[in-house]
This record gives C-alpha cells, structure tokens and sequence, in this order.
C-alpha cells in the first residue's frame, strides 16, 4: 500500500523536544475504555479506512471514503468520544496521501489540518492521540515552508508526549523512530532510528485484541528500519529484517518496493 510514499518528514532540531508535563492521573488509554466500546460502527474501521483508501487509489474516486467520513462525523456529533475523533483524524491522514497522489497539495493540506485540529482540540489525549497526532503532523510539514522548523520541534514533542504516557506503545515508537530518520543529521538526526524501530517491531500491535482500536505500526517500522540499514550499507541486517516483515506482511506493498535497494 502506499502509506508511506509521502512521508516527507525532514523535522526537527534538538532543541525544543522535551515532553510537555502530563496530568498522568487524567490520562485514560483506549485499551481501559474498552470494555465501554461497543459502537457497531466503530468495529473494524482501521481496516475499513485502509480498504477504503485503496480503492480511492486505483478508482481515484472517494466515495467509500466519505461514507466512511459521513459516519464517523455523524458519530461524533451524537457521542463527542475521543476515539470517534481519532479514527476521523487517521481517515484524515489518508485523505491527504490520496490528494497529494493527484498532485493536490491544496486539499491534501487542508486534508491533513483537519485531523491535526481535531486531534490538538482533544482533552486528554493520550499516548495514542499523541502517537497520531505527531505523525499527521510530520506530513503536514512538506506544506509549512519557513514554518517547518517551529513545526518540527511540535512534532518531536508530542511523539515524546506518547511515549512519555506508554513507553510500550508500537505506534508511539515507531512515531519517534520515523521522526528520527528523517531529522538531518546535521541537526541531531539518525541517532536513535534504530533503538525506536527494533523496539517497535518487537512489541505487539494490540496490548489487548480489539478491533475498535489501533493496530498500525509494525508494518511501518519494518520499512524505515529497513531503509535505515540500507541507507547505512548494513545490507545483511536490512536482509534478515526485510525476510522478517515479508513473512510476517506477505502482501504488503511497502515492503517488497524494498526488494529491489537489497540486491
């Protein structure tokens, strides 16, 4: 799938990267508020949207993505959950792919400024949230011209806010491992890539089994961490972690474009 083409994240300085200080005791995770979950609507969307998106792309016509948008909205406006609104965030984030794939950059901005306002509005958040709203911020930040660099020190917090409220979180490690990997070296980049990203793809996609809440990450953390070793000329660890992700994504897209870079 083409979930990463455009993930154009060249962020963050070292400065200004500390987590903000978090009411820890207010902090409540999806996983705790699980068993209050039980929106018919809500079951299987990660998929729903991804399913959704591909077919936008080889349509490049919308029409099950806004139904999808049309629900979740409706959703909301009856319930006003944060988990409503972070599965309108995530369908967001490939709105913005799919436009961007049209050479759109209006919409696919607009797209993606959407999710960050709404996840930014969110009381609460928590290390998911954050895990989310770092990425989507990290795509919007191929459109902020002169305002990337301010953009970029957000970005590299809010991805520490995640980890900060769960240290065990796959998505909130693969986040700070991908912000990593695109921070130029000269401003401190590239120095934690692979601690993040081993990390990521050792720890499971659900702490819990749930398909109401997030499962993404693993898939994305092979890839970068694959092209990290690539791009470091350890070919025989970007092998042994390509075998890996093949294995375990058989079908996925992101992975085998790699096959061709280990040859």
């Amino acid at each position: 799938m083409l979930r990463s083409l455009v993930f154009v994240f060249f962020f963050s300085v070292a400065c200004g990267s500390s987590a903000e200080p978090i009411n820890f005791a207010k902090v409540v995770s999806y996983e705790t508020q699980q068993a209050t979950i039980t929106e018919p609507s809500l079951a299987g969307i990660q998929g729903r949207i991804q399913s959704a998106f591909a077919q936008a792309m080889v349509s490049n016509k919308m029409e099950e993505m806004q139904k999808i948008s049309e629900e979740l909205t409706t959703l909301y406006e009856t319930k006003e959950q944060n988990l409503i609104q972070y599965w309108r965030a995530y369908l967001q984030f490939y709105t913005a792919i799919f436009h961007i794939q049209n050479e759109d950059s209006k919409a696919s901005e607009a797209a993606v400024d959407k999710g960050i306002d709404w996840l930014k509005a969110m009381e609460q958040k928590n290390s998911e949230d954050y895990a989310l709203l770092s990425m989507l911020q990290g795509f919007s930040i191929q459109f902020k011209g002169m305002r990337a660099m301010f953009l970029s020190r957000e970005i590299s917090k809010n991805a520490q806010n995640a980890l900060a409220i769960d240290g065990e979180n796959i998505r909130a490690h693969f986040v700070a491992g991908n912000n990593d990997y695109y921070t130029p070296e000269k401003y401190g980049g590239g120095k934690e890539v692979e601690k993040y990203l081993l990390k990521a793809i050792e720890l499971p996609v659900q702490k819990v089994p749930n398909e109401y809440l997030p499962s993404w990450g693993k898939e994305e953390a092979y890839e970068i961490l694959i092209k990290w070793y690539i791009k470091k000329g350890n070919l025989d660890k970007a092998k042994a972690h390509f075998k890996a992700a093949n294995e375990q994504f058989p079908n996925s897209y992101m992975i085998s474009q790699l096959a061709t870079k280990l040859i």
